[in-house]
């Protein structure tokens, strides 16, 4: 031994330092034995080197353990609920779980331990759903789950989802349930840096490819194609951006408001692009009060050779700031090709003109807006389809409607209100229908109405039956909705509200047998719209 700088150093010889070598490596040996790494070597369903031995057997060992799963295991009854923490890892491609005879309702994986991790893994065959995760910060990546119920089912708080895939589940692919908070699918993100390969596919799935029904869950780069409807986001604080949804069955998208979308693609859907409230089209609303962002309106796309321009309306929440996304468009591929934010006046209109590069030009263009209300991104469904013109923008017909009524209505009685539209040009109408609403909140579905040449008016009636009591009040609502292919330059005289005050029967003289008479040759020749309230 020496001494350097104070302390005592000892210059071990080589043959000791051979034995030292060999103790460490025992160490090390017994170290991973206590680590509790299980294999399942037997695809049996129960016994030594089973997944159901491994699952027992892991979680009645205090501590986090490994599964290393190295065949395909068939189990022909419920597995039991993984409680301790554990890594699953498929050790092989191809191997996992296949639940073809693991009895009705029956769910693959169960997953009840915080922090797990499940990896490399097919899941398949369940009569039940194939993953269901009942924990928070558990880790799911590289797995091929198919022909379950659901694909995988997220109860918990914060769990990741990368890199897998969904095939041919009878209901949904990914279904984050109401129970679920902070989920983040897809990638990559800021829970985990490192950012390995993060897609996420959901193809060929019965009811959505992804469904989010809880609360503060990310997407990035999910894609979705071929399933019943491409991804529903329910819930409310869901962030989904740039993802894709084509060839749906359904809709591209369907979105509740209250969650945040941005730079999603969708093609060749069978329904719409994005749906809001999943009620199919929402017609524009002026005000707009309904809770759902307007849709933009485009006039006209006037291709000058290397640039487009294109112009159009929006009708939305006064003095607020969108952003207006343009879209080319072939039969049913789309793509992004340029945004101009819009700031709307005090009654909540703004036109746009913008010109924009040909380079991604399809044969038609649509718009959609998109709000920005703190961690909030409301976006409309699409605006009209138009195809670009190498003229001046072509006129458009202004529609216009009055209310006419007597000015009290008696409590008990029936009432004619009357509708007036007008065309105030300056061109002919194209197809418009007629929406009517009355204080009950009871709507009309859209009445098509006849087509009018610029100047020319229509008028028609409606018959209610007035249930308030005497000092109340009535209130009938006229919209007018024009065609997509036929937009209406000035939406702010589309819609007509009036409010009539119900009086006592006794204050007001009987009728004469003259205005009987006149009523009931209006109704026997049709010319009421009958609606009872």
């Amino acid at each position: 031994m020496e001494e350097v700088d104070g302390a005592v150093s000892a210059t071990v010889p080589p043959a000791v330092q051979s034995k030292l070598a060999v103790v460490f490596l025992l160490a090390a040996i017994a170290a991973s034995a206590n680590a509790s790494v299980f294999s399942v070597t037997w695809s049996d369903d129960s016994g030594p080197g089973t997944l159901r031995e491994a699952i027992l057997q892991a979680n009645g060992h205090a501590g986090r353990d490994t599964i290393e799963i190295h065949v395909t295991a068939r189990p022909t009854s419920p597995l039991p609920v993984i409680t301790d923490a554990a890594d699953v890892i498929g050790t092989d491609n191809g191997t996992g779980v296949d639940g073809t005879n693991a009895g009705a309702s029956t769910d693959g994986l169960v997953i009840s331990a915080a922090g797990s991790k499940i990896s490399g893994i097919r899941i398949q065959g369940f009569d039940g759903d194939g993953l269901v995760i009942n924990a928070d910060d558990v880790e799911l990546q590289s797995l091929y789950i198919d022909s379950n119920q659901n694909g995988v089912r997220l109860n918990g708080r914060h769990d990741v989802l990368y890199g897998s895939m969904f095939l041919n589940n009878r209901a949904n692919g990914i279904w984050a349930t109401n129970a679920s908070y902070g989920a983040v699918i897809g990638g990559p993100d800021s829970a985990i840096p490192e950012a390995p390969p993060r897609s996420v596919l959901a193809h060929a799935n019965g009811a959505a490819g992804l469904r989010i029904d809880g609360t503060a869950a990310e997407t990035r780069g999910v894609e979705t194609t071929h399933n019943g409807e491409g991804q529903i986001i329910a819930g409310s604080g869901n962030r989904v951006r740039s993802g894709t949804s084509n060839s749906n069955a359904g809709n591209g998208y369907i979105f509740m408001p209250g969650n945040a979308a941005l730079d999603n693609g969708a093609m060749c859907n069978a329904k719409l692009a994005i749906d809001i409230n999943g009620d199919g089209p929402t017609p524009n609303d002026d005000p707009d009060v309904d809770g759902v962002v307007n849709a933009p309106v485009l006039t006209s796309v006037v291709d000058a050779g290397d640039a487009v321009t294109i112009s159009g309306t929006l009708t939305a929440t006064p003095s607020s700031t969108f952003l207006i996304t343009f879209f080319s468009a072939t039969a049913c591929f789309s793509s992004r090709f340029g945004d101009q934010s819009v700031t709307t006046d005090a009654v909540g209109h703004v036109s746009f003109h913008r010109t924009l590069s040909k380079t991604s030009f399809g044969v038609f263009c649509f718009a959609q807006a998109s709000r920005f209300t703190g961690n909030v991104i409301d976006s409309s469904e699409r605006s009209n389809l138009l195809p670009p013109t190498e003229t001046e923008p072509f006129p458009n017909a202004d529609l216009g409607i009055e209310i006419t009524a007597p000015h009290t209505v008696i409590s008990g009685e029936d009432v004619v209100i009357g509708y007036r539209i007008t065309n105030h040009g300056p061109s002919a109408t194209g197809p418009y229908k007629l929406l009517l609403a009355h204080a009950a909140g009871e709507t009309q579905s859209g009445e098509s109405m006849p087509a009018l040449a610029s100047g020319e008016s229509f008028s028609t009636e409606r018959l209610i039956h007035v249930d308030g009591g005497p000092g109340g009040t009535i209130t009938e609502t006229a919209v007018l909705v024009p065609s997509d292919q036929h937009p209406d330059p000035q939406l702010a005289n589309n819609a007509a509200t009036l409010t009539l005050p119900i009086v006592d029967p006794a204050s007001v003289p009987a009728l004469t047998s003259w205005s009987l008479l006149a009523l009931g040759l209006a109704i026997a020749t049709g010319s009421l719209l009958r609606l009872r309230c």
